[in-house]
């Protein structure tokens, strides 16, 4: 019996259609299942943004590419205190967790971890990666909801796996 739950769990989770969407300018491809929505976005050589969303909670996952400034005009600890302001700023509830240089996808990320409240999804854990190493500016958003009491929640697995399946 337990053989045959293994076997349908097997075959439920094979049958799941996956999806490919990648950049015509720049190195960014994504492969996602059906539980994903593809939001709007843009795909142009001086802009790129591309997301992902389930529908049933709110999960989200945005790129953006864009052309940046001089870091001689804008320095990096300004860009992330200008960030930071917006965030915290477009609700009082808005929360800043955590702020670190990390590696996330092979590179060095600056990253920032939030409480956001949203009207539609309520409250949503939300990791902002930043990337400036030249020319263009790339930004990641992984958003989840969490329950008030639970804001230190892990991420969920089917956004782990996406986050697998992305190329930046």
């Amino acid at each position: 019996m337990v053989l045959l739950q293994s076997c349908n769990a097997q075959l439920q989770q094979d049958s799941v259609s996956m999806s490919v969407w990648q950049s015509k300018y720049h190195n960014l491809k994504a492969n996602y299942s059906s539980e994903w929505s593809l939001l709007p976005g843009i795909d142009k050589e001086n802009k790129v943004i591309f997301g992902l969303i389930d529908k049933t909670d709110g999960k989200s996952y945005l790129v953006k590419i864009a052309e940046d400034v001089s870091k001689e005009d804008l320095p990096d600890e300004d860009y992330y205190l200008a960030f930071k302001e917006m965030v915290l700023n477009e609700n009082p509830k808005n929360k800043l967790l955590s702020e670190q240089d990390v590696d996330f996808h092979g590179s060095n990320y600056h990253r920032l971890e939030f409480l956001i409240y949203t009207e539609k999804w309520g409250l949503l854990k939300q990791y902002a990666y930043v990337n400036r190493p030249g020319d263009f500016i790339i930004g990641v958003q992984l958003s989840y909801p969490v329950a008030e009491d639970k804001s230190n929640a892990e991420m969920p697995e089917s956004m782990i796996e996406l986050d697998k399946n992305v190329v930046l």
